[in-house]
Order: structure tokens, then sequence, then C-alpha cells
């Protein structure tokens, strides 16, 4: 069962800075072909960002429930990006799983 898990104000990610997630899922196991992708919408098919397994995404529960996975964002992943409220999932392509989505807000930091 997917699991929503949007991304508020108060998580404080922001254009530019690095940033690490963790989704926790309640799922049995889950593969190790994992995508996260974040989208202008949610029907849009074309994204803004995407990581898998080793490139930003580290499995450190594979079986559960709940299963765990780090998702790391490294500053110039949204360096490019206007701040606003964005789209993202998390999917097990191995299983064709969706395994969290939800919204996600991306701040703009005030600078001097």
């Amino acid at each position: 069962m997917a699991t929503e898990a949007n991304i508020i104000e108060a998580h404080n990610w922001f254009t530019g800075a690095s940033k690490r997630f963790v989704f926790t899922v309640d799922i049995d196991n889950i593969g190790g072909d994992l995508e996260w992708t974040l989208r202008s919408k949610a029907t849009e098919e074309t994204f803004l960002l995407q990581k898998t397994v080793g490139d930003g995404i580290t499995i450190t529960q594979a079986s559960g429930p709940p299963c765990i996975v780090e998702l790391d964002i490294a500053d110039t992943d949204t360096a490019d990006l206007e701040p606003g409220t964005y789209d993202h999932a998390l999917k097990d392509r191995s299983n064709k799983q969706v395994l969290s989505f939800g919204t996600a807000v991306l701040q703009q930091v005030a600078t001097r």
C-alpha cells in the first residue's frame, strides 16, 4: 500500500541546499530497483529530478514492515529549480509498485 508523505514547509527543503528525506514504507519487502521522481504536476510526463539506488537512494531496511529508504538530494539538484509546490513519488520498479507519494514544497532561502 502506498504511503502519502508530503514534504511541507516545516521540513525546511530549500533550493540549492542538500537535504535527506527518510521514507518509512508499510510493506513486507522492497526490491532493489527504486526510483524517486519530482515533477511539476503528477500528470506531467517529464520529471525535474530523478534518483535511483546508488544515485541518491539508499535502502536501509529492505524487509519489514516497515521498510526504510533514505533519499539524498544534492545542493546542485535543486539549484536551478524555482521555489514552489511539486509532486513526488517513490516507486519500486521491480515490483511495479508505488511506495510513497505526495506534494513537495521547495522553498527559497532569503539571501543578502
